[in-house]
């Protein structure tokens, strides 16, 4: 994981822990520690992540990258 420079964000019952080296890790809300899944960007990401309707916002050193479900 890394150093983490940024804070954390929720919704939806699920925290976003991004980290300096690229990766992301998703914790459950709940009373017991749990990563959902840890997932991987090419750059690394020292800002907070932002929620915009079902929408979650990464942005790297680079790039902004939207995380969304894809829509019909």
């Amino acid at each position: 994981m890394g150093h983490v420079y940024a804070s954390l964000t929720g919704t939806q019952g699920h925290f976003y822990v991004p980290g300096l080296n690229g990766t992301t890790l998703t914790i459950r809300n709940d009373s017991s520690f749990e990563v959902v899944s840890a997932n991987q960007l090419d750059e690394g990401i020292a800002a907070s992540p932002m929620i915009v309707d079902d929408e979650l916002y990464f942005r790297t050193y680079t790039h902004l990258y939207c995380i969304a479900e894809e829509s019909e």
